[in-house]
This record gives structure tokens, sequence and C-alpha cells, in this order.
């Protein structure tokens, strides 16, 4: 192979290298912060609540379901429960996943 096409094919390696570099440290920042990300949206979201429905009996949990490390595959999903309830106290249930 002439030297010249060599050296261009190593260019566009490195090239493609670095910037494959760079993708995976950006996604690597992302995942890392998306669970500060999930906690100041749903502190927002909590504010939201409490201006919004100071006078009735509202409540918002949110929870994190793991999976065990037996099967193999280890992921998380979040869950936001919204309830409200009245005097009766019937409980209506509405669930946001994430």
């Amino acid at each position: 192979m002439d030297p010249a096409v060599n050296e261009q094919y190593y260019f566009l390696v490195a090239a493609k290298l670095r910037e494959t570099a760079a993708h995976v440290i950006a996604m690597s920042v992302l995942v890392l912060n998306l669970r500060k990300i999930q906690r100041a949206l749903l502190r927002m979201l909590a504010y939201l609540l409490e201006i919004l429905a100071q006078n009735k009996n509202w409540a918002l949990v949110q929870w994190t379901l793991v999976r065990p490390l037996e099967t193999g595959v280890v992921g998380h999903k979040s869950y936001i429960l919204l309830f409200s309830y009245s005097s009766i106290f019937r409980v209506q249930m509405k669930f946001y996943c994430f």
C-alpha cells in the first residue's frame, strides 16, 4: 500500500476514535446526572403541588425498583405515585413511570 494512503487511513481512524471518546464521555456525564435531574424535577413538582393544592389532601410518593443481581440484569425503574384521599378515605391513584 502507498504510505500516503496509510497515513490518511491513520488520521481517519484517529479522528473517529477521538469522536467516539468524546461521545462516550458526554454520555457518561449525562447518565451520571440523570439522578440529579430527576430529583430536581420531583422537588419542583412537589413544590407546585404544595402551592396549587394547599386545601386538598394530596401526597406525592416516589420510589425506585432495583432488579436483583441474581437475574444477571441490573436496572432501575422509578415510579411516581400521586394520590388524593377524601374524608371517607377513598384513594385515587395515578402512576407515572420513568
